[in-house]
């Protein structure tokens, strides 16, 4: 027989038994994912209802309440428990008959009356069993040796069935009273309200706990991703500074100076994660401060290369500086450079940016004006938050301001702003001596 014939003949067999196979493996897949998401979801109700019998074991109320239910009626077994449709958990216990159960053990859902509380909504009274016409001949109390019991629903305030506030006795006892039922009717409710606040708190410390963790492993993965990235960076850098200085063509020149621009770029955005890693881990931007005696020669340095490169800028400068200053110069000229780039993106394109620096008695203030449109009520609040951009189409992390602002605080000093129609001003004051 031909081979080539023999594959057309087979060739739709072997496709339909890797069709069959592939919908088994799927069906198999989609079995095993089914199992593993209600595995999840059961063990995520267990941790819900675990929660919740905690918090109400916690209520400071509820072994007074239980005590109290006791005394008045006579009663030596006074319960808490949360039901559902398939589950009882004793939350508190009063036990003074050695009926032998304690906070957080069980009973089998269909051997207690609770599941008629919680169906009918209405409590359910028995003072005598062999006298009781309804319940005289139910197995549930000769199987717990009682004589006179009585159940009533717990809510929470928004209406959710919690669970009951129970008594039993192995003797008869008067509880079918109107003011034992409001009694009992007034502590479930006092016991759903404190309930409901300790679920409110156990859930806003987990979602505090959770998102504190979070924060502090995404910090720390900045963290690290900034000085993963500095390595290769350098190789970059240094190699760039290797070619520049052999001879190239002028083209060459050309595409070695934009990698070395990039590489500084790419340098500064490094730095503004590492600084707001570890202003947000605790650590803080860390100062190392000195007298500087010519602050000015430094500042217009850090002018002169945000003027480099924006040519378009107009930066007009003025200076009175006549005492030393005590600060991290290159963090001061740090926050320089954020103001002035931030001024050189926002700012009206024709009008000048003015940079003013100042000591007297007291203090060292650097302000940065520029003119334009108005910073809006909605981001003044925020302005100074990580990530926070005027104009989210530029290019940036939003992280300039942000450090600026923690290199005042680092400095013992303040960054603050105000803008109006005419004129936005940033202005960074430190102290001019030493911080105690």
């Amino acid at each position: 027989m031909d081979s080539n014939l023999f594959e057309v003949v087979n060739f739709p067999i072997v496709l339909i038994y890797f069709i069959n196979l592939t919908k088994s493996y799927f069906l198999m897949q989609t079995t095993k994912d089914r199992d593993v998401i209600e595995g999840k979801s059961h063990e995520l109700e267990e941790q819900k209802l675990r929660q919740e019998v905690k918090a109400a074991g916690l209520v400071s109320v509820v072994p007074q309440i239980l005590d109290v239910a006791s005394r008045i009626t006579g009663m030596g077994f006074t319960a808490i428990a949360r039901v559902t449709d398939t589950r009882w958990i004793a939350c508190g216990v009063n036990d003074k008959i050695n009926f032998g159960m304690k906070a957080g053990d069980e009973l089998i859902i269909a051997e207690t009356f609770c599941t008629r509380v919680r169906t009918h909504n209405a409590p359910i009274i028995i003072e005598d069993v062999p006298n009781d016409a309804i319940y005289c001949d139910h197995a549930i109390p000769a199987q717990y040796g009682f004589k006179s019991y009585i159940s009533v629903p717990i809510r929470l305030p928004d209406g959710e069935f919690f669970g009951t506030l129970c008594a039993l006795d192995p003797e008869p006892a008067k509880i079918d009273r109107s003011e034992i039922i409001g009694m009992f009717d007034l502590f479930s409710k006092l016991i759903g309200l404190h309930i409901h606040a300790a679920i409110q708190l156990e859930n806003a410390e987990d979602s505090l706990l959770r998102e504190k963790q979070g924060a502090e492993l995404r910090e720390q993965f900045i963290a690290v991703l900034g000085h993963d990235l500095k390595n290769p960076l350098g190789a970059i850098q240094g190699s760039a500074d290797i070619l520049s200085k052999l001879d190239q063509s002028p083209k060459s020149t050309t595409f070695i100076e934009i990698i070395k621009d990039s590489c500084k770029r790419m340098n500064s955005l490094i730095e503004d994660i590492l600084d707001f890693a570890r202003g947000r881990l605790g650590e803080g931007i860390v100062i190392n401060g000195k007298c500087e005696k010519d602050l000015e020669a430094a500042v217009n340095k850090a002018i002169t290369e945000i003027k480099v490169a924006n040519p378009a800028h107009e930066i007009r400068v003025k200076h009175e500086i006549d005492e030393p200053v005590y600060c991290d110069q290159p963090r001061l000229l740090q926050v320089v450079s954020n103001l002035l780039a931030n001024a050189v993106a926002y700012g009206e394109n024709k009008t000048p940016i003015w940079v003013e620096t100042q000591t007297n008695k007291e203090f060292f203030i650097l302000k940065v004006k520029n003119q334009g449109k108005k910073i809006s009520d909605e981001l003044m609040p925020i302005l100074f938050n990580p990530y926070c951009r005027g104009d989210k189409s530029r290019d940036g992390l939003g992280l300039g301001l942000y450090i600026s602002s923690e290199i005042a605080k680092a400095h013992k000093g303040v960054l603050t702003v105000t803008s109006d129609d005419q004129e936005t001003c940033f202005c960074f004051t430190i102290s001019l001596r030493r911080p105690v």
